[in-house]
């Protein structure tokens, strides 16, 4: 049973976290300047997809729907989005 005190082993977890992804951030914390740094490079290359799919059975017309998505390579034209927005074939 947890008896919610830490063991230690969260602390040294969250140590060899932060050693793997950036240096930099160990301890840190990000401020309202560096969410806006953030998000002023990565909002742009949100997209919005119209998707037009057929349907299961063929006695009703495709259906359309929408969804986001971000760009990974504009130059090859590659959006990555969850796997229901593009549907199978």
């Amino acid at each position: 049973m947890n008896s919610g005190m830490g063991t230690g082993t969260e602390k040294s977890m969250e140590d060899k976290l932060c050693v793997e992804i950036d240096q930099a951030f160990k301890g840190n914390r990000a401020t309202a300047e560096d969410w806006r740094r953030a998000l002023d490079k990565v909002v742009p290359a949100i997209v919005v997809l119209r998707v037009t799919a057929c349907r299961a059975f063929d006695t009703e017309s495709a259906g359309v729907s929408y969804a986001t998505g971000f760009v990974v390579d504009k130059r090859r034209g590659i959006i990555l989005t969850n796997r229901h927005v593009v549907k199978p074939g």
